[in-house]
């Protein structure tokens, strides 16, 4: 039979564990937190992306074995590039798309379903919520990926954040993107 004091023990230990899960819990969030304000501060200085750009570069021409090659030729680093306003059109919209591809290929080949199954879905918001989670970050780094082109004083704007500081309503945009392109695409298969 068991005597109040070892079930005092055993209430007071497992309270103990309660509490020391919380604050690890708690921990972890504000850890979490911080090292994403980090994140958020770097994604918006254009001279770290300019680094990371050609370390990024670097690996490239590392990876394949083939000579590192200078990032900025002379005279390229104030050379303009002229584009058509249906380029910049394209270019500006199409996330949504590259997004929705990169997401139901991956989805497609880990859960062995068709594309097509996925994109229906996708189309009837019937997908799993981590499903499309992972689709919105699709979205959002695709979207991120094209704003230096525009210009590199874009990413200097307070929406260039990591995913997980968005504003609902970013994020509601980014899904908006990839369903309309969903739909699209379903019709072509």
């Amino acid at each position: 039979m068991k005597t109040p004091t070892t079930l005092l023990l055993v209430f007071f230990l497992l309270y103990n564990y309660s509490c020391s899960t919380k604050k690890e819990t708690k921990d972890m969030h504000d850890k979490i937190k911080t090292e994403l304000a980090v994140i958020d501060s770097l994604l918006r200085d254009t001279d770290y992306n300019a680094l990371m750009a050609q370390a990024l570069e670097a690996g490239y021409y590392i990876g394949t074995e083939q000579a590192v090659m200078p990032f900025l030729a002379p005279g390229e680093d104030t050379a303009m590039k002229k584009k058509s306003a249906k380029e910049d059109k394209i270019a500006t919209n199409i996330a949504g798309f590259y997004a929705l591809e990169c997401g139901v290929s991956y989805l497609s080949t880990t859960q062995n379903k068709l594309p097509s199954d996925i994109l229906k879905s996708i189309v009837n918001d019937s997908i799993a919520e981590k499903d499309k989670l992972l689709l919105e970050r699709f979205a959002n780094a695709t979207w991120k990926a094209s704003q230096p082109f525009r210009s590199l004083d874009r990413i200097t704007r307070n929406i260039f954040m990591p995913f997980d500081l968005l504003p609902k309503e970013e994020v509601k945009k980014d899904w908006d993107q990839i369903k309309s392109a969903a739909e699209i695409l379903q019709k072509s298969l």
